[in-house]
């Protein structure tokens, strides 16, 4: 089954991770961007180099929920990064 199908523009991505929990599709690229897609809402959301802490590549996703839910990438410029996702 199709679900559709969305433009990421002109910078290659280079992985693609399904947040479970927050239930989109993460994608990163050479422009330092993270590209969030929501296929069931048909939406897309790119932040811009979000927090400005990477200065290379993102080659890794997960999230996690204990002891609070985050979001931790690692990349190519030898950082681990973890983004709180409480309010």
């Amino acid at each position: 089954m199709y679900h559709g199908s969305f433009d990421i523009g002109p910078i290659p991505q280079h992985k693609l991770w399904y947040l479970k929990n927050h239930k989109v599709w993460l994608s990163c690229g050479k422009d330092l961007n993270m590209n969030s897609f929501n296929f069931s809402e048909k939406k897309k959301l790119t932040l811009k180099n979000p927090f400005k802490i990477h200065s290379d590549e993102v080659v890794d996703v997960i999230e996690i929920e204990d002891p609070e839910p985050a979001i931790i990438t690692c990349g190519l410029d030898k950082k681990i990064c973890i983004y709180s996702l409480m309010k």
